[in-house]
């Protein structure tokens, strides 16, 4: 599709992505998908994906409930070691 943009990245969180999920659907976001369900050794992993129709004020409000949620002290790991296209402009 001319014009589109879809960018895949996975980041490796101090905790449980399906744990994390729970609370980031209480701010009405829908989170990472949890690669755990599909790779056991990933279960902090999570696959995130934005588009050209991904606001920049929708990405500050996430990393904002993700700041929160996973306390100022803690951060996300980018760049988990996946075999894959994660972070690859497609």
């Amino acid at each position: 599709v001319r014009g589109s943009t879809f960018n895949e990245f996975v980041l490796r969180l101090p905790r449980s992505v399906r744990m994390s999920n729970q609370e980031l659907l209480g701010d009405k976001i829908i989170g990472p998908l949890a690669l755990g369900r599909f790779y056991p050794e990933l279960t902090k992993c999570g696959l995130f994906c934005v588009t050209e129709t991904t606001t920049r004020e929708e990405i500050d409000r996430l990393a904002d409930s993700l700041t929160r949620i996973l306390g100022a002290g803690s951060a996300a790991e980018p760049g988990a070691e996946l075999k894959g296209a994660a972070g690859r402009k497609a």
